[in-house]
């Protein structure tokens, strides 16, 4: 029976760690991809917004916004690359 709470014990830590790192990494994300917003728009801002307005993205987004929402949502969409090797 003692193996049993040993791994319930270990999927809950394992678990509550996840969620906690979700917690700082998905801020974070938005924080930096506000930055890089900001600075994209420093030279290409009018021109990425002009091609998304023709798309029907509301006027009154800014780089910044949009920058800070990119990195929010990618925050939890990660690729994982595997490769296997033959020996």
């Amino acid at each position: 029976m003692s193996d049993f709470w040993n791994g319930l014990a270990k999927t809950i830590g394992a678990a509550v760690l996840f969620s906690a790192a979700l917690l700082i990494i998905a801020p974070l994300n938005a924080l930096l991809g506000a930055f890089a917003g900001w600075t994209v728009s420093l030279f290409w801002g009018d021109e990425i917004l002009n091609t998304l307005r023709a798309f029907g993205v509301p006027r009154d987004l800014t780089m910044w916004q949009l920058g800070g929402a990119l990195g929010f949502v990618s925050a939890f969409l990660r690729t994982r690359t595997t490769v296997k090797t033959e020996t």
